[in-house]
């Protein structure tokens, strides 16, 4: 499992009044034609900077992505504020990587400056009566002129984003061009990062957003590059902007407004990320978060996140978490701000398909699929009652023995220690078999290692799959330890025989030590092998096999620190 949390729209600021030069002359402008416009969103609160640290300390995501409006003013005093304020949450975070783009409002003082240097007494009215009639919002895309008009397309449209720049890039939060992506490695494969500045809009305001030709060639080239073509096939691929490439389905608006909801080439991005194979778009923007599913190979998943930190409304305020469990899939989940802190919303927690999981078989492509393709499926599909944070495991253990009836009779041994930060109650066991099998008739029974009977919980209960809860004799507090074991048994048939074995450790958020496997056959394996399955299969080992004094094998392997894959474990049947 990798976390990734997703906030925007920091809107963080570091200056006093009398600091605030350009925008001072704007709002003078604008207060002597007695308009009442609020030129900036509010800054970053301090409360809620407090509450996204606790909240952070707790869920510890691996990766920060911050979508724009990082800064309220785009000015060199709050970006080094900003810098402040990442630097301290990655710390707290124990993330691995902050990854930034710019929003509109991270060039906003340099836009007002070019606006006082360069506009006319006249341009401002036009402006600032399009700012609170949205029936003259077209107004706002006049161009801030031409000569600008020109930098922005020219390059790679970083022209008013010199603060930016100097401060977010110097910090190697990530090259503000998409065809420099950030990759982020994770142990069955990579997530890709495609860096897109959508604050490339001629509009006084870059409100409404662009991305450009220029970033568009500059990625088909990187794109058809026959060197990376393969890598960016394997990996999970990501684009990051500010603006809205499609209309928020939450915001309530008139048909005027919803057509300033977009970006200028909004249409055009998403036909451009759906045929290149894009996974997932995140961006921010308008401040309220929404999740539209993906679309397979016409739509990817898309997250708007809300701001995270700006304004003083107790009810305003929210931050996206996306844990990608494996290659094929996602959980998205939306934590938003009370006056008691950041909590989840549990109403919008939504599973995304990320890779077609139809890709993955064991049988040649050539050859018809059989129950080992199903079963390792069946083995990949999350179930999110599994997903374990709380626990480190000192050692896995797998002890099986299969009959020559086709019976896999298991002893599941976990030992560990609590690592979350609350009172716990045991430990989450998912099991997969194939053919259908009632619970009733699989004898489970769990015990710990002082020989104490313990309590199991169905928690879902699939005809191939059961999901189990072993609680503890007694609940552990943070740091107990635990050792314990799950036995069961499955009953298996001559069409869909017990000649491979299956373990999903991408359930696991926290290291294992070690993992030891050994299963008694009664027939001799032919083609025994370990494979771990990520964004490519590989032979991991080829266990020991040993024959016994009463005729049958034991088959074994042991593995330091294994990397949180899933292992699909090979022992076809010879003879009996």
């Amino acid at each position: 499992m990798y976390r990734i949390a997703h906030i925007s729209d920091l809107h963080i600021s570091d200056l006093e009044p009398e600091e605030q030069t350009n925008l001072q002359w704007l709002g003078q402008v604008l207060g002597h034609m007695k308009f009442k416009v609020d030129v900036v969103a509010e800054k970053h609160n301090e409360n809620k900077l407090t509450a996204l640290k606790n909240k952070f300390r707790e869920l510890t995501p691996d990766l920060i992505v911050v979508t724009g409006d990082i800064t309220n003013y785009g000015d060199l005093k709050s970006f080094k504020k900003a810098v402040e304020i990442l630097t301290e949450l990655k710390k707290i975070a124990k993330a691995q990587k902050i990854i930034c783009i710019p929003g509109n409002h991270d060039c906003l003082a340099e836009r007002v400056a070019h606006l006082r240097s360069k506009s006319t007494f006249k341009r401002a009215i036009i402006w600032a009566i399009s700012l609170i009639n949205q029936e003259t919002a077209m107004i706002r895309k006049t161009s801030l002129d031409q000569q600008m008009l020109n930098a922005l397309d020219n390059g790679n449209g970083l022209a008013l984003l010199q603060n930016y720049q100097a401060v977010i890039t110097k910090e190697e939060y990530g090259e503000l061009n998409p065809s420099i992506p950030v990759a982020v490695p994770t142990p069955w494969g990579e997530i890709i990062f495609f860096l897109f500045n959508s604050t490339n809009d001629p509009g006084f305001m870059a409100n409404e957003g662009r991305i450009g030709p220029v970033q568009y060639n500059a990625l088909n080239q990187y794109l058809d590059n026959p060197d990376v073509k393969e890598r960016l096939e394997r990996a999970v691929r990501v684009a990051l902007l500010h603006h809205h490439p499609i209309n928020n389905p939450n915001i309530n608006a008139s048909a005027i407004d919803r057509g300033y909801d977009d970006m200028i080439d909004g249409a055009a991005m998403m036909t451009y990320i759906g045929k290149r194979g894009f996974h997932l778009i995140l961006h921010g923007h308008q401040h309220v978060p929404y999740m539209w599913e993906m679309e397979h190979g016409r739509i990817p998943n898309i997250a708007a996140a809300g701001s995270a930190l700006a304004g003083s409304n107790s009810t305003y305020g929210s931050f996206n978490i996306i844990d990608i469990l494996n290659p094929f899939e996602a959980i998205y989940r939306l934590f938003e701000y009370k006056q008691t802190g950041y909590g989840e919303n549990l109403g919008a927690e939504t599973k995304l398909k990320i890779k077609p999981i139809s890709t993955i078989r064991i049988t040649p492509p050539d050859e018809p699929e059989r129950a080992e393709d199903r079963a390792i499926r069946t083995l990949f599909e999350g179930r999110k009652e599994a997903y374990d944070e709380k626990h480190q495991y000192e050692l896995l253990e797998y002890i099986v023995e299969i009959s020559s009836g086709q019976l896999y009779s298991a002893k599941y041994r976990r030992k560990g220690k609590v690592v979350g930060t609350k009172l716990d109650n045991g430990l989450v066991f998912v099991i997969t078999g194939s053919p259908e099998m009632r619970l009733e008739d699989m004898d489970i029974r769990a015990t710990d290692a002082a020989g104490n009977t313990l309590h199991v919980d169905a928690i879902k209960n699939f005809p191939n799959q059961k999901v189990l809860l072993v609680h503890y004799y007694e609940p552990l507090m943070p740091g107990g330890e635990f050792d314990l074991t799950l036995e069961f048994k499955w009953q298996a048939s001559a069409t869909e025989p017990n000649d491979f074995d299956g373990i999903n450790l991408m359930y696991f958020k926290h290291p294992v030590d070690r993992l030891r496997y050994q299963a008694n056959l009664p027939w001799q394996p032919v083609d025994q092998k370990v494979i771990s399955y990520g964004i490519t299969e590989t032979d991991l080992l080829i266990p020991v096999v040993n024959r016994q004094v009463d005729g049958t094998y034991l088959y074994s392997f042991e593995i330091e620190e294994p990397k949180p894959l899933a292992y699909l474990i090979w022992f076809r049947m010879g003879s009996i």
